[in-house]
């Protein structure tokens, strides 16, 4: 089982205003995330409860059903192993790769999501409107914990 432990950033460098710590195996995942600028989080929430991919610059989030042959033949070059189905490939340029089981991706982001919320709107001024999207956008991360 995956762990991980989310506080409030102490500092005002981290422009999430959390802090996520995993095991070192798991840096691409914390440094993917780290990578979405928050105003961005709500977009992020919602594709991914669709277990629809999700790529940026320098990360990326793809699931197991949306890879082609040729794409899944490649994943155990970047993660050292076979991707199974209901898994998602998590990368991030220098971090490297992972493989996590989308129900622990799926709570993980959904923690991570609500722990951004709760932090960067007591710390910093956020619109309104993206406090209601990150809400709607939890919402569906939450439906997909209960199917």
């Amino acid at each position: 089982m995956v762990k991980w432990v989310l506080r409030r950033s102490s500092g005002t460098d981290n422009p999430h205003a959390t802090d996520l710590k995993m095991g070192a195996a798991f840096d691409p995942i914390v440094s993917s995330l780290y990578a979405i600028d928050y105003d961005l989080f709500p977009e992020f929430l919602t594709v991914v409860s669709q277990s629809e991919n999700w790529g940026f610059s320098k990360a990326s989030f793809r699931f197991h059903e949306n890879m082609d042959q040729h794409e899944l033949a490649q994943v155990s070059a970047v993660s050292g192993r076979k991707m199974k189905p209901g898994e998602v490939l998590i990368m991030e340029e220098q971090a490297g790769a992972v493989l996590l089981d989308s129900a622990s991706f799926f709570r993980l982001v959904f923690d991570y999501g609500s722990a951004l919320l709760a932090n960067k709107a007591s710390r910093d001024l956020v619109a309104n409107e993206w406090k209601a999207d990150m809400h709607r956008a939890l919402a569906l991360i939450a439906a997909r914990l209960q199917s």
